[in-house]
């Protein structure tokens, strides 16, 4: 486990401006910040969304209620600023929260936000199947989100999360906001990481019966779709 140890001289929280150099240099749209202790989560994490607020950019967080808690005490009033998401509720099926995403960065680009700027963590992963559900989508978050105004940072906390996604969340991220921002070493292609994470597929040999039926039905019924000769549609009328 790769997991940084919280900085030897911590920044007083309440300066939030102080420490804003090592948190807003500019990064790739998804990154990684892991740590092990609130004191880190809100050392790095707060600065990072005030500056999100100073830049108007649309700021998003999405974090468990205790952790917003703490993010909320740190902001102050600057907190009435960014939109916040609770985790569980939203990340339900990867699918799911790519589309809300997408549809939510484009309204809020339509609203006029130059930016937008999100921290997020994923939903805890209790089997295997969820972690690896959950790493492929972080995999697949890297392209889909490429073209888009956006600054994702990820929060990896390592006291929640089992070892498969620790190890798969380093694999997902070509950089991390852990010492300033830097490039992750361990960042491995989104094809490689979907690759070795997708089960092979079943053995289908028991299928071959049913399926000679299925041809012969399909032998034995009128061609489909039957022929049909395109035409425009109707003028509209008047008052309709």
């Amino acid at each position: 486990m790769r997991c940084p140890a919280r900085p030897t001289q911590t920044p007083v929280v309440s300066d939030l401006e102080d420490v804003r150099r090592r948190t807003t240099a500019p990064a790739a749209h998804h990154s990684l910040f892991a740590y092990d202790e609130d004191g880190a989560l809100v050392d790095h994490v707060a600065p990072f969304l005030a500056e999100g607020l100073r830049r108007r950019e649309a700021t998003v967080l999405v974090v468990d209620p205790r952790k917003r808690a703490l993010l909320a005490q740190a902001l102050g009033d600057r907190m009435r600023g960014v939109d916040c998401i609770d985790r569980d509720t939203y990340y339900t099926r990867p699918e799911d929260a790519l589309a809300g995403y997408d549809a939510q960065v484009r309204r809020y680009v339509q609203q006029g936000a130059p930016r937008v700027r999100v921290f997020g963590e994923l939903p805890l992963c209790r089997t295997e199947r969820d972690s690896a559900t959950w790493i492929m989508y972080e995999a697949l978050l890297n392209a889909a989100f490429a073209h888009h105004p956006v600054t994702i940072v990820c929060g990896l906390d390592a006291r929640e999360q089992p070892a498969a996604v620790i190890e798969g969340s380093w694999e997902t991220h070509p950089r991390t906001m852990n010492d300033g921002w830097s490039d992750n070493d361990h960042y491995h292609s989104p094809e490689d990481v979907v690759r070795a994470r997708t089960p092979p597929p079943g053995d289908v040999s028991g299928l071959r019966g049913n399926h000679d039926a299925v041809r012969a039905a399909r032998a034995a019924r009128p061609a489909w779709p039957p022929r049909w000769t395109p035409r425009r549609c109707p003028p509209r009328t008047r008052g309709a």
